[in-house]
């Protein structure tokens, strides 16, 4: 039971309590979309990152200054990262 706890981020206590339990019913549940290992990570990652609300994300596509990023000619003639950002 230990081992079970563990494997599915649950306080490995031993003991098969509420929220244990309610793990092994959902563990019944179909997953579909992708393995439960590979979901379970993501939702780790997810979970614990940093919260992004409230703070500002800026793309800088040059080096700063007058450098505007790379220089392309499009259909309709030279454009800069700063063009398409």
């Amino acid at each position: 039971l230990s081992s079970y706890q563990r494997e599915y981020g649950l306080y490995p206590d031993g003991i098969c309590g509420p929220e244990t339990l309610r793990s092994l019913y959902f563990l019944g549940s179909r997953v579909t979309g992708g393995s439960p290992h590979a979901i379970r990570e993501e939702e780790l990652v997810r979970s614990s990152g940093p919260r992004l609300s409230g703070k500002r994300i800026i793309v800088d596509p040059g080096r700063g200054g007058d450098d505007h990023g790379v220089i392309l000619n499009g259909p309709a003639g030279p454009i800069s990262e700063a063009d398409i950002l």
